[in-house]
């Protein structure tokens, strides 16, 4: 590049690196230092989307570096066949293009000979396993809370190494058609939908004492035990519906919510925070969950009993992507 990188300014980007890294508004010298630091394992791809692009829309620009040291860069522009690759061997090169993308610059696009590219096709794989690996990224991206690298870091994780390692590429080749769907899908939607009122109430409890969490836990046993690290000092009690529950409702079926209260308010350690202090009964948090799942909109069944869930049905699951 002509000039230092700027070392102040933010960028109106997300970066987002193979290690799961999610960086907002970084600056050029940071992102000029992460594409020149690709190369090693764990740390191959950073992947750049403007903040006025969610990744749902699937546009952005990304690079990948191989062990010769060349960059494969791609950038997309919305659907599978809008997606193209060129290689390019200079970090200092890779830099200057991707930042006059993020500048929407008219010269990015011609300056490189750009390629489509085949992002969907897995040659090399068997076609149970693919229907296998798809059948399962599809479950995650109906959830709707993981986000399009953790989808396909998932998908690599599904299968039993010792029979089957997917690469990052076959993985996002799995991913990317059902992500692109459900984008498309969502286009549809109603501006409000049952997550989105879901959400509502949950931020209404949180409000309220009562610590509120989505899809958290594997299962309600783990939910119930990890639950009181999430809750700030004051806290009266809690309510969260796991992932096991989420993959129920986005099927179809009712969703099923945990609940509960902590002995003295104050949230894990009951024993330390305001100790004397009677808290809510168990009775008490229910009744306030379904009053304000009421307040938003949803119907909520429950018999009052501290020993049973609110069940929430007539679920329509239309919950967005991830930004």
């Amino acid at each position: 590049m002509d000039t230092a990188p700027d070392v102040s300014t933010p960028l109106p980007i997300l970066l987002t690196t193979e290690d799961g890294d999610v960086r907002s508004g970084p600056t050029e010298a940071v992102l000029a230092a992460v594409l020149a630091g690709l190369g090693t394992d764990g740390n191959r791809y950073a992947v750049v989307e403007r903040d006025a692009d969610p990744r749902q829309n699937q546009v952005f620009v990304q690079a990948w570096r191989r062990d010769d040291g060349v960059y494969e860069v791609e950038h997309r522009d919305g659907a599978p066949e809008r997606h193209f690759g060129a290689e390019l061997s200079s970090p200092e090169r890779v830099a200057e293009l991707f930042l006059d993308w993020v500048g929407d610059g008219d010269g990015w696009a011609a300056a490189v000979d750009w390629t489509p590219l085949d992002l969907t096709s897995t040659p090399a794989l068997e076609e149970s396993a693919r229907a296998e690996a798809e059948e399962f990224a599809r479950s995650l991206i109906r959830c709707g809370f993981e986000g399009y690298w953790d989808v396909v870091r998932a998908v690599q994780e599904h299968f039993d190494p010792e029979e089957l390692q997917l690469s990052t590429d076959q993985a996002s080749r799995i991913v990317a058609g059902p992500w692109q769907e459900r984008a498309q899908q969502q286009e549809s939607w109603p501006v409000v939908t049952d997550p989105d009122r879901l959400a509502t109430a949950f931020a209404a409890l949180e409000a309220r004492g009562v610590t509120a969490r989505m899809n958290f836990a594997c299962c309600g046993s783990c939910g119930r035990g990890e639950i009181g690290a999430e809750a700030p000092e004051g806290a009266r009690g809690y309510v969260f519906f796991h992932r096991q529950a989420t993959e129920g409702a986005a099927n179809g079926g009712p969703l099923w919510l945990s609940y509960g209260h902590f002995a003295n308010p104050g949230g894990a350690d009951s024993t330390t925070a305001n100790p004397g202090t009677v808290g809510p009964t168990p009775a008490e948090i229910g009744a306030e969950v379904v009053a304000e799942l009421t307040a938003a909109g949803l119907r909520a069944e429950w018999d009052g009993s501290p020993d049973s869930a609110v069940k929430l049905t007539s679920l329509e699951w239309l919950k967005r992507l991830p930004v």
